[in-house]
């Protein structure tokens, strides 16, 4: 397996992915230096059942989900219920983790104008592999129910499976079908990873839009990451 925390990586990568923080760049403006009805928002709020820790984010944009990140300047502010949270550098995001699930929070950003939006994101569903699925033959498609309510409109389920390797690449499989309850991991993928003991991860992504927001607008993302576990590839 990959020498970095493989569910660290994944939820890393699929999070900053879904919420476009801006992986292309480290550039940043302040916002008092732009239009502030052009400002675009993304609120997340990740559950990580591994860490026991929920990770709520905001993220700002000049114009769209690819323009500059921007770094909010007094008196301008977002808060997560009444906490103010930690910008962080290089991923221009604010962030703020919790204790265990919580499984409901409001957004309020606050512009230079003293105009404020209110967002909140709520009802993140579990999802679990069964204790049941201890392993993976290569050749043969698996076909994985896991323990959780059905796919819900606007949302997808994605497994992703670390073979033994140091170098085999990550394979991913995802499901998008509304009222799904399952879904297939093809024999191909299973191939490409190494024999042996493999890691796997599953999680469920809901993306929506937001309650409130500038002209430009924004997205709201909620993630349940539920425990990974060990399998065997042969």
């Amino acid at each position: 397996m990959k020498s970095l925390s493989f569910v660290r990586l994944i939820n890393t990568l699929l999070v900053v992915t879904s919420l476009a923080f801006g992986l292309s760049s480290c550039q940043k403006e302040d916002s008092d230096n732009v239009n502030q009805d052009r400002i675009y928002a993304d609120y997340s709020l990740v559950y990580d059942k591994g860490e026991n820790k929920t990770f709520a984010r905001a993220a700002f944009r000049f114009g769209n989900v690819t323009g500059t990140a921007l770094e909010l300047k007094a008196p301008s502010e977002v808060r997560f219920g009444s906490d103010a949270p930690t910008f962080v550098p290089g991923v221009n995001y604010y962030e703020r983790s919790y204790p265990g699930l919580q499984n409901q929070i409001t957004f309020t950003f606050k512009d230079i104008n003293g105009k404020t939006f209110t967002n909140s994101i709520s009802a993140l569903e579990p999802i679990e592999f069964p204790a049941s699925f201890t392993t993976l033959t290569k050749g043969t498609a698996y076909p994985l129910s896991w323990d959780g309510p059905v796919v819900r409109p606007g949302e997808f389920v994605d497994v992703t499976l670390d073979g033994a390797g140091p170098t085999d690449p990550i394979q991913s499989f995802l499901q998008l079908q509304a009222g799904a309850t399952s879904l297939t991991l093809d024999a191909d993928r299973i191939g490409r990873v190494d024999n042996g003991a493999g890691r796997v991860a599953i999680s469920r992504t809901r993306n929506g839009a937001l309650q409130q927001g500038t002209s430009a607008g924004g997205t709201l993302t909620s993630r349940y990451q539920g425990q990974s576990k060990t399998i065997i590839v042969q």
